[in-house]
């Protein structure tokens, strides 16, 4: 039994220390290098996609709320250019429905413009600004018609 033993630990360290195919240090260090760098192109993709997505839902989210705001100007009673402006959706007397609690250092501006000449004007073009600090992140005109006191 211990002649078969240790003619068995022999061949083990025959098949190890003799010129058997394997893998040099080289290759070894060569695939864990290839490896790495895969990994660190596969973490660097995930990174800019997520960071993507995030300046995505910011320039939606701003789209999204200068499109309220016009759609409530829309809604409001005609005013005429100078008889003061139209609410924000970030006023606190705006209804509660269509209020909106905006970040601190954003704002919105509501500017209107009548378009024809007729006197009072019928067509204002509403400007919706949306600014954050000095920078102006999104301007969206639209047309506000006062159907009620045409003849």
């Amino acid at each position: 039994m211990k002649k078969k033993f240790a003619r068995c630990l022999s061949i083990k360290k025959r098949l190890v220390i003799s010129g058997q195919p394997g893998f040099t240090l080289i290759e070894v260090l060569v695939a864990v290098a290839l490896m790495a760098t895969m990994g660190v192109g596969f973490v660097s993709a995930m990174i800019t996609g997520t960071n993507s997505t995030g300046v995505v839902e910011k320039k939606v989210d701003i789209d999204n709320l200068a499109r309220a705001q016009m759609e409530y100007t829309k809604g409001c009673q005609y005013k005429a250019v100078g008889d003061g402006g139209y609410l924000t959706i970030d006023d606190p007397t705006v209804d509660p429905e269509y209020r909106v609690t905006l970040p601190s250092d954003y704002d919105i501006l509501v500017e209107q413009t009548a378009v024809d000449e007729t006197d009072p004007p019928y067509i204002q073009m509403i400007t919706v600004t949306i600014k954050r600090g000095s920078d102006t992140l999104l301007e969206l005109q639209g047309y506000k018609v006062n159907r009620w006191q045409r003849n």
